[in-house]
């Protein structure tokens, strides 16, 4: 991924977290147990000039420093992230179906029948294979971890 996708409307700020260790506690103790039941740690690259532009706030310990980019200053936020961000670390709740695709032969189906579906395609058309990648190119992105 290049850039982070819009807030949505209950979150008024992206607060990208400055420690691995933080970002591990809130994917693994917080997002696994919400509504998506998965929690991603990711790392990035940000022009220094830009982001000495926010104050890190501390909203715990020491170690839960953060900084605080209101939702409508995301896409200029995007624009400074020099690389690929990489998802370093994945963690999965009990009731994860993962992202529902709406179209091609993914389409309606959670993760593991993804995956079946996808395994099947290599075996017997791998053609058909490569372009259910291309087709549900962010379900495999998000579920990659899970399929590990």
């Amino acid at each position: 991924m290049w850039e982070f996708p819009p807030r949505l409307p209950q979150q008024p700020i992206f607060y990208p977290v400055l420690n691995f260790q933080y970002a591990d506690q809130i994917a693994k103790d917080w997002n696994t147990k919400s509504n998506s039941f998965a929690g991603y740690v990711t790392q990035f690259n940000i022009a220094n000039d830009y982001i000495a532009l926010f104050d890190p706030h501390i909203v715990g310990s020491r170690q839960h420093e953060e900084f605080w980019i209101p939702a409508e200053q995301l896409p200029t936020f995007n624009r400074y992230i020099s690389e690929r961000i990489i998802v370093t670390a994945a963690h999965f709740g009990s009731d994860y179906l993962g992202y529902i695709p709406e179209r091609g032969g993914m389409r309606g189906l959670g993760a593991i029948a993804q995956f079946i579906l996808l395994g099947a395609s290599l075996y017997y058309g791998p053609m058909d294979f490569v372009m259910e990648i291309r087709v549900n190119s962010l379900a495999v992105f998000l579920h990659y971890p899970y399929w590990q």
